[in-house]
């Protein structure tokens, strides 16, 4: 760590805060820190884990969808290096370690030096998941998957209910059971979506039978 860091700010910038919390080191991208909550973003379980690696580094250990968020990262870095001032990005949206949505608003700032140069790059990561609608999880996950059954898998999973179907739904079924825990009655459904009366009934009754208790799934989207 650089030795014109103090140990004590480190904590307070890093472990004291209930958000996502990392430290990098401004010239070499290698990460100095960073609190529990985030590293478990990468399926690690200690902050030990993370210290000395760079956003690249990690590569290995994520999804698909990681490479282009590495790049994405150290486009902001740069941007806070050259300009000398905090990055924001109100809802930043991609997969965790686990293939899972996260998103979240993010913070990077810079950390001066005793000679007024950036020493380091403080990100603050709050999490905005749970403020996510269940159409737009849904729209993510099809967003970010190109298989699409496995998008609907992952939604299910997301949302805890992947558990109580015996076989995967189709898209037009995800549709239709998103609206119908959110609107419950099957005329206001069709006039969301659009779509016929009988085909919503249709999907509902499906949806019946590749699971063992509809009115639970409902209830269960609906308190997400």
């Amino acid at each position: 760590m650089d030795k014109s860091i103090d140990r004590s700010l480190v904590e307070l910038l890093v472990h004291t805060l209930n958000d996502h919390t990392l430290l990098k080191d401004a010239k070499s991208g290698k990460y100095l820190d960073a609190n529990h909550k985030h590293v478990s973003v990468y399926n690690l379980n200690k902050p030990e884990e993370i210290i000395g690696s760079t956003v690249w580094d990690l590569n290995n250990v994520m999804n698909q969808m990681w490479l282009d968020n590495a790049c994405q990262i150290a486009k902001y870095d740069e941007e806070v290096i050259a300009t000398g001032k905090p990055f924001i990005h109100p809802k930043r949206v991609w997969l965790n370690a686990q293939g899972q949505i996260w998103a979240h608003h993010m913070s990077r700032i810079p950390v001066m030096g005793q000679k007024k140069n950036i020493i380091a790059i403080l990100s603050i990561g709050q999490d905005l998941t749970h403020t996510l609608k269940l159409e737009e999880l849904y729209t993510y996950y099809c967003k970010f998957y190109k298989d699409k059954a496995t998008a609907r898998r992952k939604f299910l999973e997301h949302v805890n209910v992947f558990g109580m179907f015996i076989e995967l739904p189709t898209d037009a079924e995800i549709k239709t059971l998103i609206a119908k825990a959110i609107l419950i009655q099957n005329k206001e459904v069709a006039n969301y979506l659009k779509i016929a009366l009988a085909t919503v009934e249709t999907h509902i009754n499906r949806l019946g039978q590749k699971t063992n208790n509809l009115a639970l799934v409902c209830s269960l989207l609906r308190s997400w």
